[in-house]
């Protein structure tokens, strides 16, 4: 099937301030074109920052998905789970804010094509686009293949996720790919998303 510009908020032509039509990037999958949110310098850094992260997920792709904690990190699964379990509601209640609550303050999307959204305001905004192009949220899921525990308060997520959406145009798409997740210990000891990759 045809990618959805799903999570183009994660699709949308629309409502900038930028001058002209916005189309944005879907969330899981190919994108195309991004707004005044692109930093492709960021995008850059992550990548190679975040390389040596996907062969560690390559590499204990095969343990245990939500190990239990050795560490007093129970508070990060929970904040983890709840996060990829109210993913498909919030999607089918559309609901921006809802779907962006998991982001720090600072957090940031990084898209397929490497386009990133800075800031969670700027996700909610990129969310309320996306929702606005949906009709109904057939099916969809967020996946946790696995996770690691690393130093200076980091989580290390990976998985899979997607969604079957049909648009107000009436056209139906299906979207599957993989994620990989850094989540940061917050001053308040709340977890949340630093840094969301999707491929």
């Amino acid at each position: 099937m045809s990618r959805d510009r799903y999570m183009s908020r994660h699709p949308l032509g629309a409502v900038c301030d930028c001058g002209g039509p916005v189309q944005i990037p879907p969330l899981f999958g190919r994108g195309r074109s991004l707004d005044r949110y692109g930093q492709s310098s960021l995008a850059a850094m992550l990548s190679r920052a975040l390389l040596s992260l996907l062969a560690l997920a390559a590499a204990t792709s095969g343990a245990p998905a939500m190990a239990a904690p050795d560490d007093g990190q129970a508070p990060a699964m929970a904040a983890i789970q709840h996060a990829n379990a109210d993913w498909l509601p919030a999607m089918r209640a559309k609901d921006p804010e809802r779907l962006a609550e998991a982001y720090a303050e600072n957090g940031v999307f990084v898209l397929a094509d490497g386009r990133e959204i800075v800031g969670r305001a700027a996700i909610i905004d990129f969310y309320r686009m996306r929702v606005s192009r949906i009709d109904n949220v057939v099916s969809g899921a967020i996946r946790h293949d696995g996770m690691t525990l690393a130093r200076d308060g980091l989580i290390y997520e990976w998985g899979h996720g997607g969604a079957t959406i049909v648009g107000k145009d009436g056209k139906t798409t299906t979207t599957d790919a993989p994620f990989l997740t850094v989540w940061k210990r917050q001053a308040d000891g709340r977890w949340r998303i630093l840094r969301n990759l999707v491929f």
